[in-house]
Order: structure tokens, then C-alpha cells, then sequence
């Protein structure tokens, strides 16, 4: 599929712009790789959407972080949501 690959995924947080690494690889309608050096888990796609769960560093430590959004061409467009709050995010292959 079109969104296997690696990507810069540029997250925009009330302490400024947090930068990950998302690598992802598609069988069907299921999604295997790592966010932020994380296993991605309950991680899907449909179409040109997807979602997953990883665990990330944030500032008051490790959380749970839930990103979701939408495929187009090399990017993405999606939010993730932590305890701290939803922020917007985006993505392009590196």
C-alpha cells in the first residue's frame, strides 16, 4: 500500500513542535511498525484512513498516545491524543 514507509511526523503541542518517526508497514487492513522508537499498537487502516496507539516521552513522562488521521499521496494530516490533551499532526515520508 501507498502509506508503508517512514515518515517525519511534526506534532503541534502547547510546548511547541514535538518531531517523531513513524515507520509503518500494511497487511490489509492491519498496520505493524513504530512511533517515537514505540511498537504500534490496535493499529489499523481503512481506505485512506488509519489509527493506532503507541507509547511516547512526553514532559511529565511516558503516556499513552492515540493518533489518527488521513492519507494523501506522501502525507498525513491526523491529531493525536494524549492525558494532556488532542493536538493537530502531520506527516510526510522521509
Amino acid at each position: 500500500m501507498a502509506f508503508d514507509g517512514t515518515y517525519k511526523v511534526v506534532t503541534t503541542t502547547p510546548m511547541g513542535l514535538k518531531t517523531d518517526t513513524l515507520i509503518v508497514k500494511t497487511e490489509g487492513t492491519t498496520l505493524s511498525g513504530t512511533f517515537a522508537e514505540s511498537p504500534l499498537t490496535e493499529a489499523t487502516v481503512n481506505g485512506n484512513e488509519f489509527s493506532f496507539q503507541a507509547t511516547v516521552k512526553g514532559p511529565i513522562g511516558k503516556m499513552n498516545a492515540g493518533i489518527s488521521g488521513k492519507i494523501e499521496g506522501d502525507k498525513f494530516t491526523g491529531t493525536s491524543k494524549t492525558k494532556l490533551g488532542t493536538f493537530p499532526c502531520t506527516g510526510e515520508k522521509a
